[in-house]
């Protein structure tokens, strides 16, 4: 070999060494086996080994993933080139250091395989960066998490306030469907703990196309208690079968959230079920009590009757000055007392809902003219006057119940006079706007000018045992369910009372109730006409309210009549002529005690005991219409 040419090796060799030395990547040459033939002072650094040392070694001593190592070793064999690819390695201390390899085949010119050349940069600062930016990105993602999860919690926390029993179930399902979706899982249920059994699976939702395996061991569960308390009132699970996961202390933290909002929501429940309950018992118990006092009305009532009835026949004895007086006063009890009952009982009859409306041809007028001859005799003691108001396009005869209806008239009208010192009562009667071509609304006015009342006794009014002031309780007396009957009857009938009152201005009840027009009469027939005028009756000071006329001795005569002939049937023991006779007697008598002698008659007709029927029919003699002025 000529001298330039060992010259000029050498210069390559010195120059191979220095680039070989002064390179920042650590360097190795290895043999076949992965022994190292020679290594840079770059690899001695970042090792920790001397050279001598790192010669000795191969690349089972360093590297932590031997079985890759040895793979790509093959394939550098084959291939004579590897992608440049990730691995880890130790150091000397045992410290892991992440690296990024570059190995190639070093060949001959006549390409045989001389060595492996190696090249190793450490990326532990790259590492570093991606590990902070990727712990950036997964606290960002568990912040937005975490918001997106609040914002559900918040949003199911107040549905579930809102939302109706019969919609739970359907609530609580897509709250199992929305956080499963949200975290991935495969199923989400829950368990419910059954007063009778063990947990009772009750909500639940599957991922679909996901199929839930057999065998237990292959099934990633979290399950958290609905705790209460010192009570477990279940379970709500989650299940992940179609991916390895693992269950983060934040997702354990949401998802007990979960399970605290849903055992808040089954406590609602179990709440609302035993305040049905309980309100179910005590209407159950209301009921009782409401079907036992009017089952007992005519139990309470006939001896009350009868009573009346032997009064009113006694009456009619020969009696001095001071028997009459307390005879009087008796009756006088005895009516109060009936009139008391008949309040309770017609209040117990609508609470247990045992009162049934009826839907019969009545005239109106005549109605309104009863109401007023029931309470005549206390408008003359008093000497106040009297309004009766009915406009001419008032029809005569309508459909309703008409007993219901004079029954809330002389309820109101009574209750006017009684709050009533001086001044007037007036009752007014108009036809309201049409509902349909076959009724319209009627309204019925009474207004007074007696004490009145403030916005707070209006306000309780209407509530039955109540009475403007417990302080006119002494003085008025009453059962305080006077007006709270009228108003259910009124709300029965489909319609509405109200109630304008100032203190030492009188009072105006409005009542507003739905009728029908007899079959033939047009609507239109009954329109409204400024023109017509209003028929007005006008009782002053001590001018009786209705006058013996011709046509009344007839009423009289033929009263006394169809009296003699339910007298007859009764001795007879003859039911069907009794009832017949009865309700033609119906129409000649206006006060309520007559009326309810009338209905006990009929109760006692019915239980065949004609004996005690036939003593209070004959106190029904003598006639109503002498009693009045």
């Amino acid at each position: 070999m000529s001298d330039k040419i060992k010259e000029a090796l050498a210069d390559y060799e010195l120059r191979f060494h220095a680039l070989f030395e002064q390179t920042h990547d650590a360097v190795f040459l290895l043999d076949f086996e992965g022994n190292h033939l020679e290594v840079n002072q770059r690899a001695c650094e970042m090792f920790g080994y001397s050279k001598d040392e790192m010669l000795k070694l191969s690349y089972k001593d360093v590297s932590m993933k031997v079985d890759s190592s040895r793979d790509n070793l093959g394939i550098l064999m084959r291939e004579g080139t590897l992608p440049i690819y990730e691995s880890l390695f130790k150091r000397k201390d045992g410290s892991i250091i992440p690296v990024e390899i570059n190995a190639v085949l070093v060949r001959t010119r006549d390409d045989k395989p001389l060595f492996i050349q190696s090249a190793l940069r450490d990326i532990s600062a790259r590492k570093r960066a991606e590990n902070e930016y990727m712990k950036r990105v997964e606290n960002e993602k568990k912040v937005k998490a975490l918001s997106r999860f609040q914002a559900i919690m918040m949003n199911l926390a107040i549905g579930f306030v809102n939302i109706s029993e019969d919609r739970m179930d359907e609530a609580i399902d897509q709250t199992l469907e929305m956080v499963g979706k949200m975290y991935g899982v495969d199923r989400a249920y829950l368990l419910r703990n059954d007063e009778l059994s063990e947990d009772k699976l009750t909500n639940e939702w599957n991922n679909p196309g996901v199929v839930r395996p057999k065998a237990p061991t292959d099934i990633n569960r979290m399950e958290l208690p609905l705790s209460h308390e010192e009570s477990c009132l279940g379970h709500v699970g989650f299940e992940v079968y179609s991916k390895d996961v693992k269950w983060q202390d934040e997702s354990t933290t949401l998802l007990k959230v979960l399970a605290l909002l849903l055992t808040n929501v089954i406590e609602k429940q179990i709440h609302e079920n035993e305040m049905v309950k309980a309100k179910t018992e005590a209407l159950l118990a209301n009921e009782v009590k409401g079907n036992f006092l009017a089952n007992m009305s005519h139990e309470f009532r006939t001896p009350l009757n009868g009573v009346i009835g032997m009064l009113g026949l006694l009456h009619k004895t020969t009696l001095d000055q001071k028997q009459k007086d307390y005879l009087d006063k008796a009756l006088e009890f005895s009516r109060l007392l009936l009139h008391t009952l008949n309040d309770i009982l017609d209040f117990s009859k609508i609470e247990a809902g045992m009162l049934k409306l009826e839907k019969t041809r009545f005239e109106l007028h005549k109605i309104v003219e009863e109401a007023t001859a029931i309470v005549s005799p206390a408008i003359f003691d008093k000497g106040l006057s009297l309004t009766v108001t009915i406009p001419k396009n008032v029809p005569e005869c309508l459909i309703g119940d008409s007993l219901r209806i004079r029954q809330i008239l002389i309820n109101l009208m009574s209750n006017a006079v009684k709050f009533t010192e001086k001044g007037k009562v007036s009752i007014k009667v108009e036809m309201g706007e049409a509902i349909d071509e076959n009724s319209a609304w009627f309204i019925f006015e009474i207004t007074d000018t007696g004490i009145g009342m403030d916005p707070a006794q209006i306000e309780s009014v209407f509530s039955p045992f109540v009475q403007a002031d417990s302080s006119v309780t002494r003085q008025y007396g009453g059962t305080g369910l006077g007006l709270a009957i009228v108003k259910d009857l009124v709300q029965m009938m489909g319609g509405t009372v109200s109630l304008d009152s100032h203190p030492g201005k009188g009072s105006n009840f409005k009542v507003m109730i739905p009728l029908e027009f007899i079959e033939g009469d047009a609507l239109d027939s009954w329109i409204y006409d400024s023109s017509k005028t209003e028929t007005t009756k006008r009782v002053l000071l001590k001018v009786p309210l209705r006058r013996r006329t011709d046509p009344e001795v007839i009423e009289v005569k033929t009263r006394e009549k169809l009296i003699s002939q339910l007298i007859d049937a009764l001795k007879a023991h003859k039911p069907k002529q009794s009832y017949d006779a009865l309700e033609k007697l119906e129409i000649y008598f206006l006060r309520t005690e007559d009326q309810e002698v009338m209905s006990t008659i009929k109760v006692q007709i019915k239980n065949y005991k004609f004996d005690e029927a036939l003593i209070l029919a004959k106190s029904l003699q003598g006639g109503i219409f002498n009693e009045y002025p």
